[in-house]
């Protein structure tokens, strides 16, 4: 070993699961950032339309070095919140039905 060489610790081999707030098991897949493009590309919309929900406080993002970053885990969430809504606005009584 050189002066300069440094040993680092082996890795496990499978992801450990991560404890979040409240105990919830968190794997290290779910724990991944999208950028404010990849988060357009997941969403199959546009890198403007992201920015308006970010900015708006509409999507879950955070900042780093003044660039928006989203955890996928949490967009996914975001996703299946939207969907429940949806679907809840177009029954009878919602948003989209009433006595017509």
């Amino acid at each position: 070993m050189h002066k300069f060489d440094v040993s680092l610790p082996r890795l496990p081999s499978s992801p450990a699961a991560v404890l979040l707030p409240g105990g919830e098991a968190m794997k290290d897949d779910t724990g991944e950032i999208f950028t404010l493009d990849e988060v357009a590309a997941y969403l199959k919309v546009g890198k403007r339309t992201v920015y308006r929900l970010a900015a708006g406080r509409k999507i879950p993002a955070f900042k780093v070095g003044g660039t928006w970053r989203f955890r996928r885990q949490e967009i996914d969430l975001w996703i299946k919140k939207q969907t429940a809504e949806a679907q809840g606005d177009d029954g009878p009584g919602g948003a989209h039905g009433g006595n017509g």
